[in-house]
């Protein structure tokens, strides 16, 4: 995972999840189809440490970060 700040100042963690609809199985441990996607969620600060925004991590489309 990473974090990236935006052209606004706000933080977003950038990781790889598994689909808990398509889990990994044994056969495709040795193989390429991994089935891990990119997500991106925005970060909010909670008492100083860092939180994904909803409490957990999305499901749904969200709003893009901001680019120059």
């Amino acid at each position: 995972n990473s974090v990236v700040r935006d052209a606004r100042g706000q933080d977003w963690i950038v990781y790889h999840a598994i689909d808990p609809r398509r889990p990994r199985g044994a056969a495709e441990l040795a193989g390429i189809d991994s089935r891990r996607v990119l997500l991106m969620d925005r970060l909010v600060y909670r008492g100083g440490w860092p939180a994904v925004e909803g409490g957990r991590p999305s499901s749904t489309p969200q709003p893009a970060p901001a680019v120059p």
